[in-house]
């Protein structure tokens, strides 16, 4: 996946969702549009507070 997206990840899941938003949005360009990488990246970008 890359490191910008793991970053991201970590980011998010200790509740960081400022910094995983923006890693996140990083990571999106460098993957094309629909790959996995790109969705995961999408998903975190997207994530609402539950």
């Amino acid at each position: 996946m890359g490191p910008a997206i793991g970053t991201a990840q970590a980011a998010f899941l200790r509740g960081d969702r400022k910094t995983a938003r923006d890693l996140a949005s990083r990571a999106k360009t460098r993957f094309a549009i629909g790959t996995p990488g790109w969705v995961k990246a999408d998903d975190i970008v997207n994530s609402k507070p539950i």
